[in-house]
């Protein structure tokens, strides 16, 4: 299927790629145009812009955030509609200190793309959907570390999906719960997907 300018498949996109281990029903990988002579630069404007936007219509998005300012695993809202924590994960509680931001502002995701810390080039990051109703609050933020850092979020309940860089950044992988959440990302990758010439 092609969505806009993006490519999505059922296909992972090397026999060995091994899929991040969830409950989540429907898988999709997606791909865009790399410029050659940009591949090691990170992702084009125009694709994290669609993608967030993708993301933004389905709900809210928790992702890894070095600049988190609040510890504790406690959430605390930093801006309208966006909650940040940081927790520590490790053994007995003295590993890294993992930052978390949990928002449905465009501008604000955004920076899932952009964070030197947590690289979506170099598979730093990993972006969990919630419903628009999910209060942060809610949600355990050592345990969405602690799968974060095992990859593999089959814990993680209310995750109803997520969007993972591929090697190098150079494509997502999709998971959604419900064929409906997958149907209206896909919708939205078509609605706003111009490649700039």
């Amino acid at each position: 299927m092609n969505a806009g300018i993006f490519t999505i498949t059922e296909h992972p996109p090397y026999q060995s790629y091994r899929p991040l281990p969830s409950k989540l029903r429907y898988l999709r990988y997606l791909g865009w145009p790399i410029d050659p002579d940009r591949r090691d630069e990170g992702l084009d404007d125009w694709v994290s812009t669609a993608l967030v936007k993708a993301l933004t219509e389905c709900g809210n998005v928790a992702f890894l955030h070095s600049a988190s300012s609040t510890t504790g695993g406690k959430w605390a809202m930093v801006a309208p509609s966006t909650w940040e924590t940081a927790t520590r994960h490790g053994p007995l509680g003295f590993g890294r200190l993992w930052g978390l931001r949990f928002s449905r502002d465009p501008n604000l995701v955004r920076e899932l793309f952009e964070d030197d810390e947590y690289s979506w080039h170099l598979r730093g990051q990993l972006a969990l959907l919630y419903r628009p109703e999910t209060e942060p609050e809610s949600l355990d933020a050592g345990a969405i570390a602690r799968c974060i850092d095992e990859q593999d979020i089959t814990p993680l309940a209310d995750c109803i999906g997520y969007l993972r860089p591929g090697d190098d950044g150079d494509f997502g992988e999709l998971g959604m719960s419900g064929s409906e959440d997958l149907d209206r990302v896909i919708a939205a990758l078509q609605g706003d997907t111009a490649a700039p010439d």
